[in-house]
């Protein structure tokens, strides 16, 4: 893949993830992540954290694959906003 592109939430706690397929397609994957360390987080809270991410859990929240149309709109949208 290529053309990536990281968004991080004012907080800090995820990150969206924007990326186009190399194929003609023009597919993009829209992909919320969940950050691995918060600033505001107390050590209990790192501590479970650093034992899912041991135990493989994955830090994925949800993923979106829009083809070409369904993303021109999506930009529609967003440039309205």
């Amino acid at each position: 893949m290529e053309n990536k592109n990281y968004f991080r939430c004012t907080c800090t706690c995820s990150i969206i993830s924007i990326e186009k397929w190399d194929d003609d397609d023009g597919e993009v994957i829209i992909t919320l992540y969940e950050r691995t360390y918060k600033p505001n987080e107390n050590f209990w809270d790192r501590i479970k954290r650093s034992f899912k991410m041991l135990i493989g859990r994955e830090c994925l929240h949800g993923e979106v694959v829009l083809e070409k149309e369904d993303f021109e709109k999506f930009k529609e949208i967003v440039n309205k906003i």
